[in-house]
């Protein structure tokens, strides 16, 4: 996938959103995998892609070239246009002859300067550097669920790669200087190598007007035959099949080829790609940071978020879990969640929901975290209310009636 490929998905993603992303390249798939099939006319499927060729494929076409199959073609034409003029010379041509065949020295010579146009063309070429290679392109960041800062990541094939920072790369400015000097000399080697066959052509005709005004002036006429004639044709033919046989395959080729970079791009903007990657790798760090010490401090049993998002207790389930478990569980997240935000402090209801070892945890991890908190709970007698004054973590107070009193025992005295 190229850099520039990559940025256009990216301002997809920002502009549309994920989910409008990945439609983008389901229907972009469903598009290449039918060029593919009016490529070869047959049905898709990527192994098949692999090894497709034409059924009118030719023997030693892997190694040929557009540029030497479109000369062959044009040769090809060139003798069947040569064959049927010479076929219809006869005397009353003899001017027209002379004159075609006096221009056999300069032909020649316009030959001969082609050529060397041509190889001087080619020699330029070779001496231009290759365009230098960039490396992943780190132009993607997003957002980082947890702190809020950047995240730069690459996509080469399947992998994802997370980086703080991204290092420098090509300047794009020295590629594109490099691709014009390419183009440019691209585009005189394919004048020059024009220039030849035309020049060649042209030669040719002047040898033929010689041939044919030697046989004319002996008083032989044209010696081309019918014969000769559906020979050259049956010549432009298969020059013509293997051109197009060669250009199916290329064809079918690049569209093979863009259908495997776009399924790979699918699977990376897929719920369960890209976002599901950085959502686990921050759900791992959360767990660590925040829940796993927060049980630690508590005593509690384990308690982890999973990717879709429920907890489990100890590896169960949230919903399998007693009242006092899911209790724990929905606290350390309450308060993790305060610890991110920096809330000024936390309300938790119902702590009656635990027992007494339970509520002795709830409160040192309320203390160890340093978090404010008013903690609310129902009891049977104002004598089973535990004084936080006496351990100096707080406060209690017994609300009745709607009346509030400061809890005071003696040795809070």
């Amino acid at each position: 996938i190229t850099a520039a490929a990559q940025a256009k998905i990216w301002e997809a993603v920002t502009k549309q959103g994920w989910d409008a992303a990945h439609k983008i390249a389901k229907d972009t798939g469903i598009k290449q995998k039918g060029a593919w099939e009016a490529t070869t006319n047959e049905r898709y499927g990527s192994r098949k892609s692999e090894s497709w060729l034409p059924a009118d494929w030719h023997e030693g076409l892997e190694t040929s070239s557009i540029d030497n199959l479109e000369s062959e073609v044009a040769r090809a034409k060139a003798d069947l246009e040569d064959k049927i003029a010479q076929q219809a010379v006869d005397r009353s041509g003899h001017e027209e002859l002379k004159a075609r065949a006096d221009k056999s020295s300069d032909a020649s010579a316009a030959v001969d300067a082609a050529r060397q146009e041509l190889e001087s063309a080619n020699a330029a070429r070779r001496k231009l550097p290759d365009i230098p290679e960039q490396g992943p392109d780190f132009s993607h960041e997003t957002e980082c669920p947890l702190c809020g800062g950047t995240v730069h990541f690459t996509l080469e094939g399947d992998n994802i790669s997370l980086h703080a920072e991204a290092p420098p790369s090509v300047a794009p400015a020295v590629v594109d200087a490099r691709q014009a000097d390419i183009k440019k000399a691209d585009e005189r080697m394919a004048e020059a190598r024009n220039e030849v066959f035309t020049h060649e052509r042209a030669y040719r005709d002047a040898q033929m007007a010689k041939d044919a005004l030697a046989g004319a002036d002996q008083g032989t006429g044209g010696t081309m035959t019918p014969e000769d004639i559906n020979t050259a044709r049956e010549d432009v033919r298969i020059a013509e099949q293997r051109l197009g046989a060669f250009k199916r395959k290329a064809d079918a080729e690049r569209y093979a080829r863009a259908i495997a970079a776009n399924q790979v791009i699918a699977s990376v903007l897929a719920p369960d790609g890209l976002r599901k990657t950085i959502l686990a790798r921050a759900i791992d760090k959360f767990n660590d940071d925040y829940l796993a010490r927060f049980c630690d401090i508590a005593k509690w049993p384990s308690i982890k978020l999973k990717s879709d998002l429920n907890f489990t207790v100890n590896g169960r389930i949230f919903g399998l879990c007693c009242e006092s478990e899911q209790y724990c569980a929905r606290r350390v997240m309450q308060l993790a969640l305060a610890k991110i935000e920096k809330a000024p402090m936390v309300v938790i209801d119902r702590a009656d929901v635990l027992d007494e070892i339970g509520r002795n945890s709830l409160f040192t991890l309320l203390h160890k975290l340093q978090i404010p908190a008013l903690v609310a709970m129902t009891m049977n007698r104002i004598e089973s209310v535990p004084d936080l004054q006496v351990i100096g973590v707080g406060r209690s107070y017994w609300l009745e009636d709607g009346q509030c009193t400061a809890l005071v025992t003696d040795k809070a005295a």
